[in-house]
């Protein structure tokens, strides 16, 4: 079942408890604000110039913007002075502990839309895809899915197949992310539907080779128009969602 959320404006000041991940859901703007730039580092800067659209440019500094105004808000620090490492896989983390109890982190972003995870639990991920033609889709499900997976999307009414794709994907995607490995990890290793639905799970799910470790995922809508998955380790996660916008249009405000 894909949960469809009420996402409400933070409250002033973070609260957040070692089994929650909190979600927040943000919109690039229609009319782009220059101010999104400030926090970012000299390098994001670096990186965004080398997009060769200035979408995609704008997309880059919404989505990292984002990010550091949503962990500055936990770390109750600038978010220019937010500074990140990444594993060799290129997961971010914080650079060191600025906050206890510390916090984990991850974000992604489709099209306009960008969702960032927030958790005391010891891994997230996160992903989120807009929805749209592919026409691939079942190759890359005969070339990525696992045999349970291929039977529930394949065997799927024309209608709905879109909108399973999306779903599994991002459950996928979100999992591979809270590993830390990326598409380092082949996704046909481990299955994200439940063997005695068929259908995708709410809640554990197994790794292959790693039976002993817990990790749970929760499916969920953020706009009509989109899917998106958090993955959590150890602990099925209580999630509360935000709404980025709300608290970005205060925080911008602030700088001149």
């Amino acid at each position: 079942m894909i949960l469809n959320p009420k996402w409400s404006k933070p409250p002033e000041k973070p609260q957040i408890e070692t089994h929650q991940v909190h979600i927040w859901r943000g919109v690039m703007p229609v009319k782009f604000d220059p101010r999104m730039t400030c926090s970012l580092s000299a390098e994001e800067k670096q990186r965004a110039a080398r997009f060769l659209r200035q979408k995609d440019r704008q997309r880059y500094y919404f989505s990292h913007s984002m990010l550091r105004t949503v962990l500055a808000y936990y770390l109750s620090i600038d978010p220019q002075h937010i500074v990140f490492k990444y594993n060799p896989f290129g997961k971010p983390s914080l650079w060191q502990a600025v906050a206890e109890p510390e916090i984990c982190f991850n974000m992604a972003h489709s099209e306009d839309m960008v969702a960032v995870a927030v958790t005391c639990l010891e891994a997230v991920g996160v992903d989120i895809e807009f929805i749209r033609e592919l026409q691939d889709a079942r190759q890359i499900v005969t070339g990525n899915f696992s045999p349970e997976e291929q039977r529930y999307l394949i065997g799927s009414p024309e209608q709905e197949f879109k909108d399973r794709f999306f779903t599994c994907w991002t459950l996928k995607e979100a999992f591979i992310k809270a590993i830390g490995m990326g598409l380092s990890h082949p996704l046909e290793t481990f299955n994200i539907v439940a063997s005695h639905t068929g259908t995708p799970i709410s809640g554990r799910v197994t790794l292959q080779g790693s039976a002993d470790s817990k990790w749970y995922q929760l499916p969920f809508q953020p706009h009509p128009c989109y899917r998106a998955a958090i993955v959590v380790k150890n602990i099925q996660p209580l999630a509360q969602f935000f709404d980025f916008n709300a608290y970005f249009d205060d925080f911008l405000l602030t700088l001149k």
